[in-house]
C-alpha cells in the first residue's frame, strides 16, 4: 500500500460499524484486505517510465489516430472510380466515408468505458486485428452493400484510438507535461484527413486500381497492429495494479493483496454490460461542461506554453483545468472571423490568395480550440477521461458523418459568400463557451457526478487534497484511515481497503474539533454511490514530511565539537560521516579529506565534482610543514584569444553559455595524487573511494539547503545537453527527503578507483567529455586531458600582528588576496590610523568600514595580478613586502571610504565545497573544490527573473553523456583582453576563486579552515580568522553575521551578480544581525550598503574550521565548527 504518510497510523476501533454506516452491504470477501498501490519510484508506474519511452509511446498513440483519421478521408480520393465501378450516385458513394465516421459514434461507446475496465493494451489489440480484417474486406467487395457495411464495421473498430490515445497519453504524463504530449498527438487528427485524399487521388490518377488504396490501409492497420502487439505495454495504472496484487499473491502466498479494482463489489454481466454502455452518455448528459465543449468542438470538426509556468506557480499542487482554457478563449473570435474572411473574399474578382490566407486563421484556431479542450477534458475527468472522450468523439464523429452528405449542396445553394458567413454566425454563438468555462467551470466541477473536484471556495480544495493525507474520518464516534496513493483516495481500516475515484468534502457546519463535513465517497465504478456525513481532522502530512524552505526559521545555535582523535567538518552530514569511516579503518587527514571530497560530489553536485578544480594545503605533523596542491586545469591547447573573439564573443570573459569556458577538469587527478602522495599508504584510492560509489548506488537523500539549490538550477539541468536526466527525478529537481541514485556517476569513479588517473583522463569519461565540448564549439582535444598533472607547490604565508601565520596557496589561486588583507590591516593598525582592531567592536561601523576598505585594497591587486605563473611573472614577494602593504595602508581613510580603488605597483616600491579534516597523528587537510558557478557549466551569464524575484540560471548545464557529472566553467576567469597578466592563451591556468587556508602558530598548526563561496572566499578567511583572534569559538566564529563586497559569486541570488561578482567598487553586502543603525553609519561614509536575508546569505559562503587546542594533559583536542549557512556538522572520530 502506497499512502501520503505511511507512519501515520491512526486509532481505529469497530471498522465494520463504520463500513456498515458508510457502505452497506456484504462484505465478507473483502475482509483483511491490503490495497496495493505504486511506490514511489515503482518501476511499474508509467509515471516513472523514461521520457524517451513515454514519447516513443505518445508517437505511437498519434500514429493509431492517424490511420484512423487517415483511413477515414482516403475513399475520397477515389469516390469517381466507386461511382463507375458499382454504377453509384454521388450521394450513396459519399456514405463510404460518412459511415466510416459514423462508425466513431458507436465504437468509443465500448472501447473506451472497456479500457477502463480491462486495460488499454487488450482493447488496442483486438480492435486494430479486427479493423485490419476489415480492410481486407473492403479490399476484396463485390457489391455495393459489402464495401459500405465493411466501412462501416471498420469505422466501429477504428475508433479505439480516437478516444484510447487520449487516455493512454494522460496514463504517462502528468498535468505539468501532458501539454507538449497532446501538441504533438494532435498533430494526428488533423493530418490523417489531409493525407487520406492525396495518396487516395495518387492511386486514381496513377491508374490502379481503387482496391489498391484498401491493400494500403490493410497494410498500415496491420504495420500497427504489429507495433501494438510487441511494443504497447499497459498503461492504466487499476490495471497495471491488478497484475501487481496478482505477483504479490503469488511471490508471499498471502491473499490478502488487492487492487483497487479487484476490490469493488461483483457484479452481472448484465450490469456491467449496462455499465460499459451507459457511461459515456451518463457523463455526457450529467455533465453541462462537457457538453458544451462537445458542442463546440462537434462544430470544429494546446499546448499553452503559459501552462508550464503555471505547473511551477501552483507547484505541488495541481493546475485548476480552467486554466487550460486560455488559448483556445483567443483563438474562438478568430475561427468565426476566418469564415467570414473566407466567405466575403471568395469573388472571382478578388486575388485567389485573400480567401487562401483566411484558412490560415481557420486552421490555427481549430487546432488550439480543439488541443485547449482535448486538455480540459482529461484533467477534469481524470480516471474516466477514456468514457468522457468517447462521449466527446461521438457526437463530433455524427456532425463530421453528416456534415459530408449535405456541405456540397448548402454550398451550390447559398454560394459561397452566404454558406461561409452561416457557418461563421454559428461559430460566434458557440464564443462564449470557453469563456463560460473559464469564469464558472470550477463551480460546475464542484456539482460534477463524474469529474474528481472539490468545492473551490473551502480551504480544502482539490489541489491541497493531492499533496495532504487525512489520517482520521470520525463517523458515529468511530475513527477511520484515509489514504491517497497519488492517484486517489481511499479508506482503510484493518478489514478492508475502499478505493474510491473521488472523495469530496461539502461543509455543513462547524464541529466540536474542527469542521463538520458532508463526505462523497464513491468507488471506481462511478454509478456507485453513498453519502454520510463524517467528522474530518485535516493532518498537512506535505508539510510534516517536507517542510517549507527557510534558512533559518528561528535563532538557533551550534555547540563546539570537540574531539581527542580525527574531527571532520563538512558541509554534507553524509559527506562527514564518509570522512569518519576512512579515519576508522586507517587512513589519515589526506585520505580522510578525498573520501569526503568523493562524497560531496554525490551528496551536493550543484556545488563540486570530479568534472571540476581542486586545491589542498596539507598540514604533516611529522615534519611541521605546510605542503600546497594546485589541482586546477588548463585550457584546450588550441583555444586563443582570436578563436573566441571569431565566435563573436566581444566581452572581458568567456559567457557560461560556450562550452570554451570549460578548461580540464583537475579534480580526479588532485583525488589520486592527495592518496598517493600525501595519504597515509594504508588505503589505496580504490577503498577511498568505496564509500562514495556505495552512496551514489544505493542513493542519498536531498538535504535542506541544497535542495533549494537544486530547485533553482532545475531548468539549467533540464536544458543540460546530453544528458540533463542524471541530475533530476523523474524530469524534475529533487525536493528535500527525496532520495537521488546517481548510477553514472558511480561508473566514473569505478573508473578512476580501478585505473587511476587513466580512468578519467583517457578512455570513455575523456572521449564523452571531449565530444560534448566539440559538438558545442568548443575546441578541447584528448590530448589536453591525457597530459594534465597536479602540481605541488610551495604556499604562501604571512604573519599577522606577529603571532599567526597564515598559509594560502599561490597564484594562479586567489589567496594572496586574504594575505594582503591581513597586511594592510596590519599596517594601518602599525601606523595609528585606527586603534586596534580587536579594541573595537566587532561587526561596528568602525570595524566593519577597516575590513571592507583593506579588502578592497588587497582585491585590486590580486585581480589584476593573478594569472598563471608558468605565463607570467606574479610578483608574490613584493606585494607582501611590508613596503608595499605599508603604501597601500596609507591610501586608507577612516572617516569615508574611497570611491575608486585601483591596482598598486608592487615592483616600484557559493558555489564551492570546502571541508576541513584533522587525524589522530596530528596531520590536518584544508581542502576545497568547485564547480565554479552553481553546477558549473551555464551558471553564470544567462538569467531570468522568477516570481518570487530571484535570479534564475537559464543557460544548460554540460554533462557528458554516461558520465553522471558536471563541467566546470573556469575558463570564464580568463581574461579577454590584449597584454593582460591573466589574458586567455591556449594551456593556461585561468585565475581561480577557489582557496583553502591554514594559520600556525609558529611551527604548530592553529586552524585548519576556509570558507566557500567564489570571491566572498578571501573575505571570509580574514573575518573568520579576527573572529576567532577576538576569542570566539570555531562555531561562534562561521554563527557571526558577515559582509561580502559585491555579489560573492556569479550565481548569487541578487540582481546582476553574474556581471557584478568580484567587482572591488560595486555595492557592499551586509547579513542580517549587523544592525540597521551600523549600515546607516556606513552608507554616511560612502559605502553602497545592502542588506541580504534569507537565502540570499548563501553569498555569504559557507565555512569549516577546525581549531587545534593543547590539553593541560598534554594531550591534542580538536575544537570544530560548521557554517549554520550550510546543511553539514562537524563530527569526532572516537
Amino acid at each position: 500500500m502506497d499512502s501520503v504518510n505511511a507512519s501515520a497510523t491512526p486509532t481505529i476501533v469497530d471498522h465494520e460499524q463504520v463500513e456498515r454506516a458508510l457502505f452497506p452491504g456484504p462484505e465478507e470477501k473483502h475482509q483483511h484486505h491490503r490495497l496495493v498501490g505504486f511506490d514511489p519510484d515503482d518501476p511499474a508506474n508509467p509515471f516513472n517510465w523514461s521520457p524517451a519511452y513515454r514519447w516513443y509511446l505518445t508517437l505511437l498513440g498519434g500514429l493509431l489516430v492517424l490511420n484512423a483519421t487517415f483511413a477515414s478521408s482516403a475513399p475520397s480520393g477515389i469516390i469517381t472510380d466507386l461511382i463507375e465501378h458499382f454504377n453509384l450516385s454521388l450521394e450513396v458513394a459519399t456514405l463510404t466515408i460518412s459511415l466510416f465516421v459514423a462508425g466513431y459514434c458507436v465504437g468509443p461507446l465500448l472501447w473506451g468505458p472497456l479500457s477502463e475496465q480491462y486495460g488499454r493494451r487488450p482493447i488496442f489489440i483486438v480492435t486494430f486485428i479486427v479493423y485490419t480484417g476489415f480492410q481486407v474486406g473492403c479490399a476484396l467487395s463485390q457489391n455495393t452493400a459489402s464495401i459500405i457495411i465493411f466501412r462501416l464495421l471498420g469505422g466501429i473498430f477504428a475508433a479505439a484510438p480516437l478516444t484510447n490515445s487520449g487516455a493512454l497519453i494522460s496514463d504517462i504524463w502528468d498535468a505539468g507535461t501532458r501539454g507538449k504530449a497532446l501538441a504533438v498527438f494532435t498533430l494526428a487528427p488533423f493530418a490523417g484527413p489531409c493525407l487520406g485524399p492525396v495518396v487516395g487521388g495518387y492511386i486514381d490518377t496513377s491508374g490502379a486500381s481503387w482496391r489498391w488504396l484498401f491493400w494500403v490501409l490493410t497494410l498500415f492497420a496491420g504495420f500497427c497492429a504489429v507495433l501494438i502487439i510487441f511494443t504497447l505495454p499497459e498503461t492504466y495504472a487499476p490495471i497495471i495494479l491488478v497484475s501487481k496484487a496478482k505477483a504479490i499473491r503469488i511471490r508471499t502466498g498471502d491473499d490478502g493483496y488487492y487492487a483497487p479494482l479487484e476490490v469493488e463489489e461483483k457484479k452481472t454481466i448484465f450490469k456491467q454490460t449496462e455499465d460499459i454502455v451507459a457511461r459515456p452518455f451518463k457523463i455526457l448528459f450529467q455533465e453541462p461542461m462537457l457538453i458544451a465543449i462537445t458542442t463546440y468542438m462537434s462544430y470544429l470538426a494546446v499546448y499553452n506554453p503559459r501552462y508550464e509556468r503555471l505547473v511551477e506557480q501552483y507547484r505541488p499542487n495541481k493546475v485548476p483545468p480552467e486554466q487550460r482554457l486560455d488559448i483556445a478563449i483567443i483563438a474562438a473570435p478568430v475561427f468565426a472571423i476566418g469564415f467570414f474572411w473566407f466567405g466575403w473574399t471568395s469573388y472571382p474578382s478578388i486575388s485567389f490568395w485573400a480567401p487562401m490566407m483566411s484558412g490560415v486563421f481557420i486552421g490555427l484556431s481549430v487546432v488550439f480550440i480543439f488541443l485547449a479542450m482535448f486538455n480540459y477534458i482529461i484533467d477534469a475527468y481524470l480516471f474516466v477521461a477514456a468514457s468522457a472522450l468517447a462521449s466527446n468523439t461521438v457526437v463530433r464523429s455524427s456532425a463530421g458523418a453528416a456534415f459530408p452528405l449535405f456541405a456540397t449542396q448548402m454550398y451550390d445553394a447559398l454560394n459561397p459568400r452566404w454558406a461561409s458567413t452561416l457557418i461563421g454566425c454559428v461559430a460566434v454563438v458557440l464564443i462564449p463557451i470557453p469563456l463560460v468555462l473559464r469564469r464558472y467551470g470550477a463551480k460546475l466541477r464542484e456539482r460534477s457526478k463524474h469529474a474528481p473536484s472539490l468545492p473551490m471556495q473551502q480551504k480544502e480544495t482539490e489541489d491541497q487534497l493531492s499533496s495532504k493525507a487525512y489520517p482520521e474520518v470520525e463517523s458515529l464516534g468511530i475513527r477511520y484511515h484515509v489514504g491517497y496513493n497519488g492517484r486517489e483516495r481511499y479508506l482503510e481500516s484493518s478489514t478492508r481497503s475502499l478505493f474510491l475515484s473521488h472523495l469530496s468534502f461539502l461543509p455543513t457546519g462547524p464541529g466540536r474539533r474542527g469542521e463538520d463535513y458532508f463526505c462523497r465517497l464513491r468507488f471506481l465504478d462511478v454509478s456507485n454511490t453513498c453519502s454520510c456525513k463524517v467528522f474530518l481532522k485535516p493532518g498537512d502530512w506535505s508539510k510534516v514530511n517536507q517542510p517549507e524552505l527557510v534558512l533559518q526559521r528561528f535563532a538557533s545555535r551550534r555547540s563546539q565539537v570537540y574531539g581527542t582523535k580525527g574531527v571532520v567538518a563538512s558541509s554534507q552530514p553524509l559527506a562527514t560521516e564518509v570522512g569518519l569511516e576512512i579515519l576508522r579503518k586507517g587512513g589519515n587527514a589526506a585520505d580522510a579529506a578525498i573520501a569526503t571530497s568523493a562524497a560531496l560530489n554525490v551528496t551536493e553536485p550543484s556545488c563540486c565534482g570530479i568534472g571540476g578544480d581542486a586545491f589542498c594545503l596539507f598540514y604533516d605533523a611529522k615534519t611541521k610543514e605546510v605542503k600546497a596542491l594546485n589541482g586546477s586545469g588548463h585550457s584546450p591547447q588550441k583555444l586563443t584569444l582570436e578563436y573566441v573573439r571569431s565566435r563573436g564573443i566581444l566581452g572581458r570573459s568567456i559567457p557560461a553559455s560556450d562550452l570554451n569556458c570549460v578548461t580540464v577538469p583537475g579534480a580526479a587527478a588532485a583525488w589520486v595524487d592527495t592518496v598517493e602522495q600525501l595519504g597515509s599508504g594504508s588505503l589505496t584510492v580504490a577503498e577511498v573511494l568505496a564509500p562514495a560509489i556505495r552512496l551514489a548506488e544505493e542513493g542519498v537523500p536531498v538535504s535542506e539547503i541544497h535542495g533549494y539549490a537544486w530547485q533553482r538550477s532545475e531548468t539549467l539541468l533540464k536544458n543540460a545537453s546530453p544528458d540533463g536526466d542524471a541530475m533530476l527525478l523523474n524530469g524534475k529537481a529533487p525536493l528535500p527527503g527525496q532520495i537521488m541514485k546517481f548510477p553514472d556517476l558511480a561508473k566514473t569513479f569505478r573508473s578512476v578507483a580501478e585505473y587511476g588517473k587513466d580512468g578519467f583522463y583517457k578512455g570513455r569519461v575523456a572521449e564523452a567529455i571531449v565530444e560534448l565540448i566539440q559538438n558545442k564549439g568548443g575546441v578541447m582535444e584528448l590530448a589536453d586531458l591525457a597530459k594534465h598533472e597536479t602540481t605541488f607547490v610551495e604556499p604562501i604565508s604571512y604573519t599577522y600582528g606577529g603571532e599567526v601565520t597564515v598559509f594560502e596557496c599561490p597564484p594562479n589561486g586567489q589567496g594572496i588576496t586574504a594575505l594582503l588583507a591581513l597586511g594592510i590591516i596590519d599596517n594601518i593598525q602599525e601606523l595609528g590610523i585606527t586603534n586596534s582592531i580587536l579594541d573595537m567592536d566587532h561587526n561596528s561601523s568602525e570595524y566593519l568600514h577597516l575590513l571592507v576598505e583593506s579588502l578592497r585594497l588587497a582585491f585590486s591587486d590580486s585581480q589584476y595580478y593573478v594569472a598563471d605563473p608558468e605565463f607570467k611573472h606574479i610578483p608574490v614577494e613584493e606585494l607582501l613586502r611590508k613596503e608595499y602593504l605599508s603604501s597601500r595602508a596609507k591610501l586608507f581613510n577612516p572617516q569615508k571610504t574611497n570611491p575608486e580603488v585601483v591596482h598598486g605597483n608592487p615592483a616600484n616600491s557559493s558555489d564551492t565545497v570546502y571541508f576541513s579534516v584533522t587525524d589522530q597523528w596530528g596531520n590536518a587537510c584544508s581542502y576545497i573544490q568547485s564547480n565554479y558557478a552553481g553546477f558549473g557549466t551555464g551558471g553564470k551569464h544567462s538569467r531570468s527573473e522568477n516570481e518570487l524575484g530571484t535570479t534564475l540560471i537559464t543557460n544548460p548545464a554540460a554533462i557528458p553523456k554516461g558520465c553522471g557529472f558536471t563541467l566546470q566553467n573556469r575558463g570564464s576567469g580568463f581574461v579577454l583582453e590584449e597584454g593582460h597578466p591573466n589574458q586567455l592563451m591556449g594551456g593556461k591556468r585561468p585565475y581561480h576563486t577557489i582557496i583553502p587556508a591554514m594559520a600556525l602558530r609558529g611551527d604548530d598548526l592553529f586552524l585548519s579552515y576556509g570558507v566557500m563561496g567564489g570571491f566572498m572566499q578571501p573575505q571570509g578567511h580574514v573575518q573568520v580568522l579576527l573572529n576567532m583572534l577576538r576569542g570566539f569559538t570555531a562555531q561562534a566564529s562561521l554563527d557571526a553575521p558577515r559582509f561580502c563586497i559585491s555579489a560573492g559569486s556569479p550565481d548569487s541570488e541578487v540582481k546582476g551578480s553574474a556581471e557584478k561578482a568580484g567587482d572591488i567598487n560595486s555595492e557592499v553586502y551586509f547579513e542580517e544581525g549587523i544592525s540597521e543603525e551600523t549600515v546607516t553609519k556606513l552608507r554616511e561614509m560612502g559605502h553602497d550598503a545592502r542588506i541580504v536575508k534569507g537565502f540570499q546569505r548563501g553569498m555569504m559562503g559557507r565555512g569549516q574550521v577546525i581549531q587545534k587546542i593543547v590539553d593541560t594533559s598534554g594531550r591534542t583536542v580538536w575544537a570544530a565548527g560548521s557554517d549554520p549557512r550550510a546543511d553539514g556538522y562537524a563530527a569526532a572520530q572516537i
